[in-house]
């Protein structure tokens, strides 16, 4: 993307451009979904996102083919939104992959495939690095965003692991999302104040 003399020109191609690569993210053919993701990585600070492309980027998260996923990851860490709404959807989706390589790591465990291990720990460590990204680039807007969901934080999230074969996905995604935010102290404040009134 090029700002140059003419910005209303380069905008209206930006979002045409885009208009275009979001109707092929969601071909049936996955070469073709993932080159599309990749042509939106440049174009995508500059986009307001329309609702169906928010859900198209949702849906790639999710989607059957593990690079496509790894893919729409990377191009989410790049997106700004201003609405808690739509922040809270992509956080609970990236968790949900975290759980979701979480538990094929576990299962690969238990049958001896340790050859596939550094497969899933690099999907998992890419999860990990959108999150931190993700969170950063919207630190202003998590804590709201937390204290309008708190059934977002584990009530456990600062304890420290006792097991280290377990891998608890919410926790450590959530624990991510905070710190990333440099603001610890002060949304570990709100939460232990938010479990008290809970609990009482």
């Amino acid at each position: 993307v090029v700002v140059g003399l003419f910005p209303a020109i380069e905008q209206l191609l930006v979002r045409n451009s885009a208009r275009v690569l979001f109707e092929l993210v969601l071909d049936p053919i996955a070469k073709i979904r993932k080159s599309s993701l990749e042509g939106l990585y440049p174009l995508i600070p500059y986009l307001r996102l329309t609702k169906p492309q928010t859900q198209s980027l949702l849906l790639c998260v999710n989607d059957i083919d593990y690079q496509v996923r790894l893919e729409a990851c990377r191009l989410i860490s790049r997106i700004s939104l201003n609405d808690i709404n739509t922040l809270k959807a992509f956080f609970a989706t990236l968790i949900s992959q975290l759980a979701s390589m979480s538990r094929e790591l576990n299962y690969r465990s238990q049958h001896d495939w340790k050859n596939r291990h550094a497969e899933i720990l690099n999907r998992i460590e890419c999860i990990l690095k959108c999150l931190r990204e993700f969170a950063r680039h919207h630190k202003d807007l998590v804590l709201p965003m937390l204290i309008k969901y708190p059934d977002m934080v584990p009530h456990n999230m600062w304890d420290n692991d006792t097991n280290v074969h377990t891998f608890n996905a919410k926790k450590i995604g959530m624990r991510v999302i905070v710190e990333s935010c440099g603001d610890r102290d002060a949304i570990s404040y709100a939460f232990k104040r938010m479990w008290t009134s809970y609990n009482k």
